[in-house]
């Protein structure tokens, strides 16, 4: 009983884990071919308006993955 125990919370540690480790270019990407919005939900997610891509708020201020003018960081304005 006891090994069918630590075997339980073993397996539960492992699921956890898993789930806590999502990176954040993982946790946007889901967002991705959705709305702004939903992106934007996602704390440091950023949304291109023209490919509807939704990823990490670029560290430097410049993303190489959407045009400035497309690019949606704290709210979603336009359309």
């Amino acid at each position: 009983m006891i090994k069918f125990f630590i075997f339980l919370l073993v397996i539960i540690s492992i699921i956890i884990s898993g789930v806590l480790s999502a990176t954040p270019e993982a946790e946007c990407n889901k967002q991705s071919n959705k709305d702004c919005q939903s992106c934007l939900n996602i704390s440091g997610c950023a949304y291109c308006k023209t490919s509807k891509e939704c990823f990490p708020v670029p560290t430097t201020g410049i993303s190489d993955r959407c045009k400035t003018s497309d690019l949606q960081a704290v709210t979603c304005f336009g359309k």
